[in-house]
């Protein structure tokens, strides 16, 4: 299920194979954006380019477009439910064993607004949790 209903018409490049884990990658690395109540300028800028390190599919203008579609949703459903959809979407990283770079990038955008604040901080362990779980016992 996606994530977003706003704004994924804007990724043009998204029928390319694998974009739906760059668009769950996009969303994720928003959260940790947004979670302090703001998206500075070096945030988004730290994005689009983990995004254009990733070799993603999106253009600069998609992405571009795509983070000011979350934000309009986040504004208009509230952060909490927006993390928790997203929360369940990240479980794939874990599938394909990517966890690791998915953090590392984490890391980055909490940090090029110049700290990383407690927001920040408890957004990120929840990311982590859900990476680091283990799978339910059948």
């Amino acid at each position: 299920m996606p994530v977003r209903t706003t704004g994924t018409e804007n990724r043009s490049s998204s029928s390319k194979k694998g974009a739906g884990l760059y668009d769950i990658l996009l969303d994720a690395l928003c959260c940790v954006m947004v979670s302090d109540g703001k998206a500075s300028h070096d945030e988004k800028a730290t994005i689009q380019g983990i995004l254009e390190k990733v070799k993603s599919p999106h253009s600069a203008q998609d992405v571009n477009s795509s983070i000011e579609s979350f934000i309009k949703q986040v504004k208009e459903q509230g952060f909490s439910p927006v993390l928790k959809a997203v929360l369940e979407e990240t479980r794939k990283f874990k599938k394909r064993g990517k966890q690791k770079t998915l953090l590392k990038a984490f890391a980055l955008v909490a940090k090029s607004d110049g700290g990383v604040d407690e927001a920040e901080r408890k957004v990120i362990a929840r990311f982590k949790a859900v990476l680091q779980e283990s799978p339910p016992e059948n």
